[in-house]
């Protein structure tokens, strides 16, 4: 299942595992921006265009997956594409779960 937001996507692996994909001024990315002009614009939709996107995967439970996430147990910042289709590689092999609550 794919959901979008105004900076940037989710998607729900039939394993349950989820990844989220944000680029935006307000996302550790090549766009990141944190005045106050760039956070006030996040409320409404606008097309972002960006070289490298923040990576958030979290377990079925809802707790972040500790094996693919920052320093800090938090989103992976300036990932390529590459490193998005390697994370999911990697989350595709992970065992599925037998019902999956979506939020």
């Amino acid at each position: 299942m794919f959901i979008n937001d105004v900076t940037g996507f989710h998607m729900v692996m039939p394993n349950g595992y989820t990844v989220s994909v944000q680029f935006s001024p307000a996302h550790k990315c090549s766009l990141y921006d944190m005045t106050n002009t760039a956070v006030d614009t996040l409320s409404v939709f606008q097309p972002h265009e960006s070289q490298t996107a923040e990576i958030l995967v979290t377990r079925p439970d809802g707790n972040v997956d500790t094996e693919l996430s920052g320093d800090y147990g938090d989103a992976l910042g300036h990932q390529t594409t590459g490193d998005l289709m390697r994370i999911l590689r990697t989350i595709e092999t992970y065992d599925t779960v037998d019902s999956v609550q979506v939020a």
